[in-house]
């Protein structure tokens, strides 16, 4: 029985060799080698799968699993030949050595493709695959391919591309990206005719907007809304004095009524005589009626009897006596917030106002910038769908660009979302852009206008660094 499972054991990692080294076909050697750990996580052949695997992970852009087999190596295979080589690729063999030239000159095409270098990437980029095929593409390399093709109307060559990335590397986060882009240049066309046809005639003011949705001509058009009927101001002044003069009326009537004998006369207002006054003696003789006076009920103090104290009944409510106040609980309640730190800088530090979030990017093509700043709508419209998140686009300076994301309303919701946000922004959102080509800060509006007027990223950084340290 153990001869038929080391059988079995050899030929898996052997078939993974074979799938890895002749067909270069990178998802079934995964597949294989991950199938060979699980059954068999002693084998004899770990340190060696896992160094491929570590390999075809970073070939297809999983970087984080291409972490974690390195983290392997590192901590069951210490030393071990394998191990050097993942961790610094040039201490290697010969062979690895001459990997490593090869990567860092894709490594070189791609910057070349983001800082919008693109006849020279292009250029080197056909030399390179004349020499080594496609193994040493990386899904990353081909979607910036594709996207300078889609900008540059080149639609037949980003398709290429665009399925190369489909079928080569189809559990990097990318390919799903790539089809979606593919479906868009199908129906390229379409789009660019419907907004083409798509006309918008400027509404006036408190105009009703009604949209005739024609598939051959797309037009709005306006209705004006129904005339309202005029408003006849009330002279609210003239309605108080009648309904002043018409309460003293009855007043009058109801003191007749019991001297006389007589029923009260009501009167409506339009039956007010205007030259009716009331008797300043009747109505005085009304609200002549003298007030008792209501004297506080006192307790007696047995030991001092000149102390008492007023004890309070529902017949006093003035002598009721509030419980004293606790000077230390007000103080303790209305405690003023501690000051934010001085800095000496032009910038101020204002951890309650509004804040943004900026991603710097350096030395990106604006082709980029502007793919960048789509990622991130994307990423917001999925994940912060419930707030009015924008994002948008700022050059700094001629090698650094902005994509500005508010609002925020301080500084703790601006950081926390730098924060999450940076943690899968290499993975998810942006898995394409180098690593070192982007970094997050977080800024308000007033700092963000004096930044672009002064142009000095370095000053805001030390800045940033005093104003927003250990938050």
């Amino acid at each position: 029985m153990k001869v038929s499972h080391d059988s079995v054991e050899k030929a898996t990692f052997r078939l993974g060799k074979i799938l890895f080294e002749s067909l270069e076909d990178y998802p079934e050697t995964i597949a294989t080698l991950e199938e060979l750990l699980t059954k068999y996580p002693a084998t004899i052949h770990k340190a060696e799968a896992l160094f491929i695997l570590n390999y075809c992970y970073n070939k297809t852009g999983n970087i984080a699993k291409a972490n974690e087999t390195k983290t392997m190596l590192e901590q069951q295979f210490n030393g071990s030949e394998y191990q050097k080589m993942v961790t610094n690729p040039g201490a290697g063999t010969q062979k690895s050595k001459a990997e490593a030239d090869m990567n860092k000159r894709y490594e070189s095409i791609y910057i070349s493709f983001i800082e919008g270098r693109f006849d020279q990437a292009l250029a080197d980029k056909s030399i390179a695959d004349s020499l080594y095929g496609t193994h040493y593409w990386t899904p990353q390399l081909l979607y910036i391919q594709s996207v300078y093709h889609i900008k540059q109307k080149q639609d037949e060559q980003a398709k290429v591309v665009l399925q190369q990335i489909i079928k080569l590397y189809p559990t990097s986060p990318l390919s799903p990206r790539a089809q979606t882009m593919l479906d868009v240049l199908g129906r390229r066309k379409e789009i660019e005719d419907y907004l083409t046809n798509l006309k918008i005639e400027r509404p006036g003011e408190d105009s009703a907007i009604v949209v005739v949705n024609d598939p051959a001509t797309r037009k709005v058009t306006v209705e004006a809304p129904p005339l309202m009927p005029p408003v006849v101001p009330v002279d609210s002044a003239a309605i108080r004095q009648a309904d002043s003069l018409l309460a003293l009326q009855k007043l009058e009537d109801g003191l007749k009524a019991k001297t006389t004998g007589a029923n009260p006369v009501s009167k409506s207002k339009d039956s007010i005589r205007p030259d009716f006054k009331v008797a300043p003696t009747a109505l005085a003789d009304t609200f002549s009626r003298a007030v008792p006076v209501i004297k506080p009920d006192t307790i007696t103090n047995a030991a001092d009897p000149n102390l008492s104290r007023t004890r309070p009944d529902s017949n006093n409510l003035a002598g009721v006596v509030p419980p004293p106040v606790s000077r230390a609980a007000d103080s303790a309640a209305i405690a003023p917030k501690p000051k934010p730190p001085v800095i000496n800088s032009v910038y101020s530090a204002d951890s309650e106002a509004p804040h943004m979030v900026i991603m710097i990017l350096d030395k990106v093509d604006p082709v980029y910038v502007g793919e960048a700043k789509n990622a991130f709508n994307r990423y917001n419209k999925q994940n912060y769908f419930n707030l009015p998140i924008e994002t948008s686009n700022q050059p700094l300076s001629d090698s650094l660009n902005l994509v500005v994301i508010n609002p925020f309303p301080n500084a703790s919701a601006a950081l926390d979302y730098t924060r999450k946000t940076a943690e899968v922004a290499e993975t998810r959102i942006i898995p394409w852009m180098p690593k070192g080509k982007f970094s997050f800060l977080i800024i308000t509006p007033a700092n963000l206008q004096l930044l672009q007027n002064r142009k000095d990223l370095a000053e805001y950084i030390r800045f940033h660094g005093q104003a927003y340290s250990g938050r």
